[in-house]
C-alpha cells in the first residue's frame, strides 16, 4: 500500500467519497469508477426487472443517451430496439440553420459543417459528437469539404483551398489555387495525396493528382476513359471514379472506372440497377454510393471486389443532411 493510500485511510468515509467524486469528472474516469463500484454495489434485481428491462420504460431511459453512448445498444435486444426507435431524437436541431452545404469529419471526435443561416450568412460550424457547437467561423462559404491530416480543404468550380482551424473562430487559408478545369470531386489517399475528378472547359475529363500541401499538379490520368465524371474515392491501392457509358448498341449505364494510385487503368465495374452514380465514400471495407434515379435516390452498399458484390441498397425520396 502506498504512503498516500495510508494517509487517505485517516479521512472520514464521507470525505473520501467527496474527494473521489471530485476527481472522477471525465467520462473515462467515471466508467472506471463504475467498474470498481459494481462488484460491491450491484444494481438491485428489482431495478433490472421492473425498470431497466421493461418494454415501456426502456425507450424512456435510452432516449436520454447521446450519440457517443451507442454502446448501450449492445447490452441486450430490448435496449437495441429502444436505441433504434429513439435514434432520430439524438440529432440536435437549430432554427438558425436554413441550409446545409457539406460536412467533413475532423478526426474521430469533431464534425465541420458548412451552412447557410437564417441571418442570410454563410458560416462553418465545428460540432462535437453530441452535435453541440464548439466553434463558429462566420462569413465563410464552403460548397464542398474534405478533411485530412494536412487540414481542411474546400472547393468550388475552379478553386481549391487548404485551410487550418486557428483558435475558436478563425480559419486560416494556407493555400488557394485556381484551375482551368472544373473541379467535380476531391478525395484523399491515406498519406494525404489528393485526387480530383475534373472536367476541362474545352472538353475532356480526367483525374488530377495534387500535392496535399501545395496543391501543385503531379500527374493527370483518365482522359479517354471517362465520360460525365462524378465522384472519386480511394479504395485501398486503387482509385474509383463514378461516370457513365453509352455504347452504340446498349442503353446508357452508370459505372466505376478503376485506376491504380499512379493512374494506370485497371478495369470497368458495373453494378446491376445502378444508373447514375454520383458520390461515393469508402468506410470499413464498404463502398457507399449515391445513385440518382427517376424514382428517387438509391444508396448502394458494396464490397469493392466486382460488379456482383452488391451487399444492399435502399431507395429514398431525397437525401438530406441532418438538420443542425
Amino acid at each position: 500500500m502506498s504512503r498516500l493510500a495510508i494517509r487517505l485511510q485517516s479521512l472520514p468515509q464521507k470525505e473520501i467519497a467527496d474527494f473521489t467524486a471530485a476527481l472522477v469528472t471525465s467520462a473515462a474516469h467515471g466508467n472506471e469508477a463504475d467498474r470498481r463500484i459494481a462488484p460491491h454495489a450491484p444494481t438491485p434485481t428489482w431495478a433490472l426487472s421492473k425498470v431497466l428491462l421493461t418494454t415501456d420504460l426502456a425507450p424512456v431511459i435510452i432516449e436520454k443517451l447521446r450519440l457517443e453512448d451507442s454502446a448501450a445498444a449492445q447490452v441486450c435486444k430490448l435496449w437495441s430496439s429502444a436505441w433504434g426507435a429513439t435514434v432520430a431524437r439524438r440529432f440536435w436541431g437549430s432554427e438558425d440553420v436554413r441550409h446545409i452545404y457539406s460536412m467533413a469529419a475532423l478526426g474521430d471526435k469533431k464534425l465541420c459543417v458548412s451552412v447557410f443561416g437564417t441571418d442570410n450568412t454563410h458560416h462553418l460550424l465545428v460540432l462535437d459528437h453530441s452535435f453541440q457547437v464548439l466553434h463558429r467561423i462566420d462569413q465563410y462559404l464552403a460548397a464542398n469539404l474534405l478533411a485530412t491530416q494536412h487540414g481542411l480543404y474546400d472547393w468550388d468550380d475552379t478553386t481549391i483551398r487548404l485551410s487550418q482551424l486557428i483558435g475558436d473562430s478563425r480559419l486560416q487559408i494556407r493555400v488557394e489555387k485556381h484551375f482551368d478545369e472544373q473541379i467535380v470531386s476531391l478525395a484523399a489517399a491515406p498519406d494525404g495525396t489528393l485526387f480530383a475528378s475534373a472536367k476541362a472547359a474545352a472538353g475532356g475529363e480526367m483525374v488530377v493528382i495534387l500535392d496535399p500541401l501545395t496543391l501543385a499538379e503531379r500527374i493527370r490520368f483518365g482522359t479517354g476513359n471517362l465520360d460525365e465524371v462524378q465522384g472519386v474515392c480511394v479504395v485501398g491501392t486503387e482509385v474509383y471514379v463514378c461516370d457513365h457509358a453509352e455504347p452504340e448498341d446498349e442503353e446508357r449505364y452508370g459505372r466505376f472506372q478503376v485506376f491504380s494510385l499512379f493512374g494506370v487503368y485497371q478495369r470497368e465495374m458495373r453494378v446491376d440497377g445502378m444508373q447514375n452514380p454520383c458520390r461515393l465514400v469508402f468506410i470499413n471495407g464498404r463502398l457507399y454510393v449515391t445513385d440518382h434515379q427517376p424514382g428517387g435516390t438509391r444508396i448502394f452498399v458494396l464490397t469493392p471486389d466486382g460488379a456482383s458484390s452488391a451487399v444492399s441498397s435502399v431507395t429514398v425520396s431525397s437525401i438530406e443532411a441532418p438538420r443542425l
